[in-house]
């Protein structure tokens, strides 16, 4: 349980998440997503229940252990730093080499990496602060990759993105969830997870109301209580979306 100025935020959460999961968390805004991922990343302590990554409570680990197997992709960046694009993207690898130290062969080689998956090598020495928001969306998304962290937790990652790159940033999450690692990103949209995700968490009010396969769970009727609004779903291709009935 945690909670906030307004009272509880989140209640009798209890959720777990494995590898190769690409998991859609689904709510309204200010249902408590954030909340819940910041938890999940330690940021934030629970009122009351804990956290267990592999089997051990979160606070068991050191800040450094817990960065090297959780990566966060938050849902504003904004470049404080004129740090070039490379240097941003080495930053993901401080969980592993300590602030301040040399980078060692293997760091250069996840860096190299990560930066040829979001295919930022052409832009390597730009300024960050001279990008646009989704070039520095592939940015962060590139430190965290660099990190090599076993989960990638993104907040609300389609946010500023274009139709292209909402769908190009799909398509990766579904690469990195394919290679093992598990992936949990937030919406309010249903749209945006349907196709892409293996399993969809509706949160409302605090609670996990709802949890399965996206077909299960992304529906009309669970989206017309979700939204408190009356709507019909459409198939089509693989994609779902919704209409309000007339």
């Amino acid at each position: 349980m945690r909670r906030g100025r307004c009272g509880t935020v989140l209640d009798n959460v209890s959720v777990s998440l494995r590898a190769g999961e690409l998991v859609g968390l689904l709510g309204l805004n200010g249902a408590g997503k954030s909340t819940l991922l910041r938890i999940l990343l330690g940021l934030l302590k629970p009122d009351r229940g804990h956290v267990l990554l592999e089997g051990k409570p979160l606070g068991a680990y050191s800040a450094s252990s817990v960065a090297q197997q959780l990566a966060y992709v938050p849902q504003s960046h904004t470049a404080a730093f004129p740090y070039s694009v490379r240097r941003m993207v080495e930053l993901g690898r401080v969980p592993h080499t300590g602030l301040g130290s040399a980078l060692r062969a293997e760091d250069h080689a996840a860096v190299d990496h990560a930066m040829a998956r979001l295919g930022l090598q052409e832009m390597a020495e730009r300024p960050v602060t001279q990008l646009s928001g989704g070039e520095r969306q592939r940015v962060v998304l590139a430190r965290a990759l660099a990190q090599e962290a076993k989960a990638l937790l993104l907040d609300e990652p389609m946010t500023g993105l274009d139709y292209g790159h909402q769908l190009r940033l799909m398509s990766l999450l579904g690469e990195f969830a394919a290679e093992g690692r598990l992936i949990l990103l937030t919406s309010h949209r249903p749209e945006e997870l349907f196709a892409p995700a293996s399993r969809v968490l509706v949160l409302d009010d605090g609670h996990i109301v709802a949890d399965g396969l996206p077909q299960n769970v992304v529906t009309a009727e669970h989206m017309s209580r979700l939204y408190g609004v009356s709507l019909k779903q459409v198939d089509h291709e693989g994609s779902r979306f919704f209409t309000m009935e007339k």
